[in-house]
């Protein structure tokens, strides 16, 4: 930890360093639990400060935080989703009959597509104060694709002799919403703790 980044302490406190990355522990008896690494801004949760049993164990007094390392995570998948999210939008479009029930509707998919990247631009952008809603509208994005995804597979007809049947793709599609909004929940989870 460089010297201008490093965090004061009352007289009397230790701090164990054990490499770039690690957490930053106060000795015995210290006032707050500082998480630090070389690469992230630092958050300071003060465990005496009244009312501490927040969301995840956070001071209501603590701002919102996300470490670089969990921004770049949350923007990656989030970006593949959107991608795959069209694509299996595309394909199943080519692969049922225009007549089927379960045939991608474009314009819920591209709102699930738009809303994705929109909320992913808001997550790589790194301000803490934009990054929380972002998180949220990202959960409300991935869980309506998910509902739809289930809908449109049980929509769609299927012909018993062909295995997986034209339900597989809406389903799995479902299976990979599930995956993004757990994305977006662990990002808002991280945000607060």
């Amino acid at each position: 930890m460089s010297s201008a980044a490093a965090p004061t302490h009352p007289p009397g406190h230790t701090t164990n360093t054990p490499g770039p990355g690690a957490p930053v522990l106060l000795g015995a008896g210290g006032p707050a639990i500082q998480l630090a690494s070389t690469a992230a801004r630092p958050k300071t949760v003060d465990p005496g400060a009244s009312g501490f049993s927040g969301f995840g164990g956070a001071s209501p007094s603590s701002s919102a935080y996300v470490e670089a390392s969990t921004e770049l995570a949350v923007t990656q998948q989030a970006a593949a989703y959107a991608i795959v999210l069209a694509g299996e939008a595309i394909y199943s479009s080519f692969k049922l009959p225009e007549t089927d029930p379960g045939r991608p509707n474009p314009i819920p998919v591209a709102i699930g597509v738009a809303g994705t990247v929109l909320v992913t631009s808001q997550v790589a952008g790194g301000n803490p104060e934009v990054q929380v809603p972002a998180f949220i509208g990202g959960l409300v994005v991935s869980g309506a694709m998910m509902a739809y995804c289930i809908k449109r597979g049980s929509d769609t007809t299927t012909d018993d002799n062909d295995w997986p049947g034209a339900r597989a793709p809406a389903y799995v599609m479902a299976l990979i919403s599930f995956f993004a909004l757990n994305v977006f929940f662990q990002g808002l989870k991280a945000a607060f703790i």
